[in-house]
């Protein structure tokens, strides 16, 4: 054996053992879960921090540990996700391999199975289901009823005055287009009830979640009463309209009916009242729960930015040329739609929503184990500088058309991939709708002293209420020669002034 060959058989053993080494290290590299954040207490983990203020927790794990990072809640391992490719591998590349969380359970218990809860093949037929309810030429009925159901309120404003409470009345209006648009029942007069129902029903659902060991519903303690009484409320109103709608002699084209009529592929099988139940409590929170905490943040939002305040009334005294809103000028309304999806920028109701691992899966930041709860945090993830910057400014023109294009997962306010929230463009349809109309007739104003204060739960609200009050517009009257005042297209022509844990710009 020559020199020549000996040289070629030691290359080869060399590139034999970097191979064998280099898989040894890819799956050790496997094997390597999504790094913990360390702050923790024994056997509890980071459950009391995430009982008293999850965002900030969500915060400081996220900044230790860039990308992903693992919490223990008990002996839950629970893995918070903000690196846009990995949220997206998990929502849309290999969805299959998660479900809903179980955090999800008590949801479940309000919401049956309806499109919020249901999973696998029941989820996809119901999804069928409810798709044309949704299309474009449906939506363009629903929002003549939209909008005469904020004209009505907006006329009883000019006799009983402007409301002295922001969020309640937010609740009160978006409940009475949701009954009004998708089920054709004036419900204005049951708002109070079922909102109360809803807050009820919603604040147990989070502490039923956040229970390391949950108390059966059967044993009567004082949150299990009242939550079966809310449970009554909510389904004595759903199934009273059903059976309403069921005695007619056609099932109308709202909502309502298109969930009556609607059949599976064979034409055959349609949705009992239990299904539609589901379907139809669900899209009521979605069009009003977390519709009126939009908006409830949107006033505020204005009333610390009073400049975007003139230009919305600009901009729909323009559009809309004195005439209430119709589908047809929801594309005009630029600004107005801008102020909206800066809002839920900054003020996500979804503000943070899980999956489950159903099997092992590796992300760029490590393996997740079978079984873990997957979290992304929007409230955290829409404040990313990478893709807005100066974050904690409110600046509407991010969402202008043309303003730049971004991570499609960096911006997720009904969520991502194949579970998209089915009523997006109907919850932004009417928050655009609402607020072009409202702005007309009343400013908004921060009450002197107060601050917002927010209520992390099911959804993201304001605690008890925004620190706003809303006014009578004064008639508009420019001097002759005076152009309407315009709001800045820059952030960085204007002084930064603290209020509101948010950087206010003033002209």
């Amino acid at each position: 054996m020559n020199e020549a060959t000996v040289e070629i058989g030691k290359r080869k053993d060399d590139a034999a053992t970097a191979s064998a080494n280099a898989g040894t290290r890819t799956k050790q590299a496997k094997r390597a879960r999504v790094p913990l954040y360390p702050s923790k207490l024994p056997l509890v983990g980071h459950l009391f921090r995430a009982w008293k203020d999850p965002i900030g927790l969500f915060r400081e794990a996220l900044a230790a540990q860039p990308g992903a990072v693992r919490v223990d809640f008990g002996p839950f391992s629970y893995v918070m996700i903000g690196s846009h490719d990995s949220i997206k591998h998990v929502l849309l590349d290999n969805a299959k391999a998660y479900v809903k969380s179980r955090n999800y359970d008590g949801l479940k218990i309000v919401f049956g199975q309806g499109l919020l809860t249901s999973e696998g093949e029941f989820w996809k037929r119901q999804r069928r289901l409810v798709q044309p309810s949704f299309h474009r030429q449906k939506l363009a009925k629903l929002t003549t009823s939209m909008a005469e159901v904020t004209r009505r309120t907006l006329d009883r404003w000019k006799v009983e005055g402007t409301p002295t409470t922001v969020h309640d009345t937010m609740m009160r209006l978006t409940f009475a287009i949701v009954g009004m648009a998708l089920f054709s029942t004036d419900v204005e007069g049951e708002a109070s009830a079922i909102g109360n129902a809803l807050t009820i029903g919603l604040t147990w659902t989070n502490d039923y979640a956040e229970a390391v060991v949950r108390i059966p519903r059967w044993v009567p303690t004082k949150k299990n009463r009242e939550f079966a009484a809310a449970l009554r409320t909510l389904d004595e109103l759903v199934f009273r309209i059903i059976r309403a709608r069921r005695a007619e002699k056609e099932p109308g084209d709202d909502l309502l009916g298109m969930l009556m009529a609607a059949t599976d592929e064979s034409g055959e099988e349609r949705m009992n009242d239990r299904q539609i139940r589901d379907e139809a409590l669900t899209m009521v929170v979605a069009g009003h729960e977390t519709t009126a905490s939009l908006l409830a943040f949107a006033f505020y939002l204005l009333a610390e930015n009073p400049e975007w305040q003139d230009q919305l009334v600009e901009e729909a005294e323009s559009a809309l040329a004195g005439k209430d809103p119709g589908f047809e000028d929801i594309p005009k309304l630029v600004k107005t739609r801008a102020v909206i999806e800066e809002t839920l920028r900054l003020f996500p109701p979804a503000w943070a929503f899980e999956r489950q691992a159903t099997e092992e899966d590796t992300i760029a930041e490590g393996t997740i184990t079978k079984g873990a709860i997957i979290g992304v945090c929007t409230y955290l993830l829409h404040r990313d500088p990478t893709y807005f910057p100066n974050p904690e400014v409110f600046d509407p023109t991010r969402f202008y058309p043309g303003a730049g294009e971004r991570h499609k997962f960096a911006y997720l306010p009904f969520g991502g991939g194949p579970r998209t929230c089915i009523g997006n463009t109907f919850a932004l349809t009417e928050a655009i709708l609402a607020l072009s109309m409202m702005i007309r007739e009343v400013r908004a104003e921060l009450v002197p002293g107060k601050k917002l204060e927010l209520d992390p739960r099911v959804t993201l609200r304001p605690a008890g209420d925004v620190p706003v009050r809303l006014l009578p517009r004064p008639a508009r009257v420019e001097a002759e020669g005076h152009a309407p005042r315009s709001a800045p297209t820059s952030i960085a022509d204007r002084a930064a002034v603290r209020g509101g844990g948010l950087t206010r710009r003033s002209p």
